[in-house]
């Protein structure tokens, strides 16, 4: 996945957002200039989403959608295009307050007052930024170390444990 992707989805789905330009810069390379300029100048400013539908979700949307059948034609249109584009949007982005890191560490430190769950929201923080997906994050921060495994993590230039938390401290944030 690209540095300034993300992306969400289940076994029905997936969906991931992009920088256009960033995926071009790395797909034009061989491309003889005027060319790569044109393309590139045309994929600037672009935000990119693309929705992979698997089975059961195509099935879903037919019936959403009351198409005739699940022939791709049926679904190019601006309707379902805007539909899921909202949909996925509010699942990924969320209408929520968002904030830098810093400003996010502060509002823990001010407001929870136990200092090793601070240490863990904190640690939790840090992990979603590094792993850039909050699912993934959460769970490295609630697996169990093993003897076999691994039993640190490097996060924020700091190591630590990676069985310092819960699904219930994941969850809170």
């Amino acid at each position: 996945m690209m540095e300034q992707s993300a992306a969400e989805g289940n076994k029905s789905y997936k969906t991931m957002f992009y920088d256009k330009l960033e995926e071009c810069k790395d797909t034009y390379q061989n491309l003889r200039e005027p060319e790569r300029s044109r393309l590139l100048a045309e994929a600037d400013k672009v935000i990119r989403m693309e929705h992979q539908a698997f089975k059961g979700a195509i099935g879903a949307m037919v019936a959403r959608y009351k198409l005739p059948n699940r022939g791709i034609m049926w679904f190019l249109s601006e309707t379902i295009a805007k539909n899921e584009l909202l949909c996925r949007y509010d699942k990924m982005v969320g209408t929520g307050d968002f904030y830098k890191r810093e400003e996010a560490k502060r509002i823990i430190l001010k407001n929870i007052s136990k200092p090793s769950e601070q240490e863990k929201l904190i640690q939790l923080l840090e992990l979603i930024a590094q792993k850039r997906h909050i699912d993934i994050a959460r769970e490295v921060f609630t697996c169990k170390v093993t003897k076999d495994s691994d039993t640190e993590e490097n996060v924020g230039g700091r190591t630590f444990p990676l069985a310092h938390g819960t699904a219930r401290h994941s969850v809170n944030v």
